[in-house]
């Protein structure tokens, strides 16, 4: 069984390309991990690599960027949208489920629950050696690019809010158009925006920390449910293998 166990792996080796440059090649490579431990038993630790692991860290802190720019990019369109009375209004005409607060909340925030779903989908596959090191790699980069993200945005949303002054607002306004009514109109939604940056930046602070942690409890409630199913049957069938 051992030597079939390193035929696969050697084979695996051969066949495999190291490189592993998207999200999606990561999610790959460990679900090849995930068949290979299923069947074989355990790969030796040391085929992950010290360049795997900063590979598949690396691709956690790149997946955590893309959502914190994502998110950015959605909240300077629904920040002044929802912060506007006026604005907001125009919009529930064109767009009836913005009347819902729940639905703008999912839709400013999706990519942060898409990438906790998915981070949660892979702790299914999370059995051997190979499969704890490479999810722990990913989960991890993902963490500290969503820790550095949440206080950098926290920051810049708490530093604009008190930009915003009437003077400030005025001089934007007037910079943006000559025209009475739409600088009034620029002053209304600046001076708006206000309290909303405020209340934006708690709550995208304390939501990316949990599309954050979630991913890890799922991982060690799926570890702790597998130990005891393996532990109970360990206990039925005696010593034979349970995977």
């Amino acid at each position: 069984m051992a030597g079939s166990s390193e035929e696969v792996v050697i084979n695996q080796q051969t066949k495999e390309p190291d490189e592993v440059l998207s999200l999606l090649g990561a999610i790959s490579k460990i679900q090849t991990y995930y068949v290979i431990e299923k069947n074989s038993g355990d790969i030796p630790a040391d085929f992950h690599t010290i360049e795997k692991r900063v590979t598949f860290f690396r691709l956690g802190f790149v997946s955590g960027f893309v959502e914190s720019i994502l998110l950015i990019l959605l909240s300077i369109v629904i920040i002044p949208i929802v912060s506007d009375p006026y604005l907001y209004d125009r919009a529930i005409e064109y767009f009836p489920l913005l009347h819902y607060r729940s639905f703008i909340f999912l839709i400013n925030y999706f990519p942060v629950v898409l990438f906790a779903g998915i981070c949660c989908f892979l702790t299914s596959y999370r059995i051997g050696n190979i499969t704890k090191m490479a999810i722990d790699n990913l989960l991890l980069g993902r963490l500290f690019s969503m820790l550095f993200k949440a206080i950098l945005i926290f920051i810049s949303f708490i530093y604009l809010s008190t930009l915003i002054t009437e003077g400030w607002a005025w001089g934007i306004a007037k910079n943006i158009s000559s025209n009475p009514e739409m600088k009034m109109a620029v002053y209304r939604v600046i001076m708006n925006l206000k309290p909303e940056l405020i209340y934006s930046a708690f709550e995208t602070f304390f939501l990316m920390m949990f599309g954050m942690i979630i991913p890890f409890v799922s991982v060690w409630l799926f570890s702790s449910i597998r130990f005891v199913k393996i532990y109970k049957a360990k206990q039925f069938f005696g010593d034979a293998d349970v995977i």
